[in-house]
C-alpha cells in the first residue's frame, strides 16, 4: 500500500510540472504560424509511421504523462516491456523527425 501511496505521487508531481493545463494545449498550433502547423503534422506523421505497441507507449507515457507502471497496466504488458517500446518508439521518433538519438 505505501509503494502504491509513493507511486501516485510521484506520478501526480510529475504530471503536474511536465504538463500544462488542457486549455493552454488547445492553443498549441494554433496561432496561425505555418511552422507550428508544419512542426505538428511533421510529430503527427511520425507518430503514425511508429508500430502501434511503440506509438501506444509513447503517447501514454510522454504525451499523457502516465506512469511506466500505470501504462503498463492500461496496455496489460510487464513495465519491462513498456520500457523497452517506449525506447524503441522514442529513438524511431526521434530519429524520424531527424533529431539525434
Amino acid at each position: 500500500m505505501r509503494n502504491i501511496w509513493i507511486d501516485e505521487v510521484r506520478a501526480s508531481t510529475r504530471r503536474g510540472q511536465t504538463f500544462v493545463d488542457e486549455e493552454a494545449g488547445l492553443a498549441v498550433g494554433a496561432s496561425g504560424g505555418q511552422e507550428e502547423r508544419a512542426a505538428l503534422g511533421d510529430v503527427d506523421r511520425a507518430l503514425a509511421r511508429l508500430p502501434e505497441e511503440q506509438r501506444e507507449a509513447v503517447v501514454l507515457v510522454m504525451v499523457e504523462g502516465w506512469s511506466y507502471k500505470e501504462a503498463a497496466e492500461i496496455v496489460g504488458c510487464p513495465v519491462g516491456t513498456l520500457n523497452s517500446r517506449l525506447v524503441r518508439g522514442r529513438d524511431a521518433l526521434m530519429a524520424l523527425l531527424g533529431e539525434a538519438a
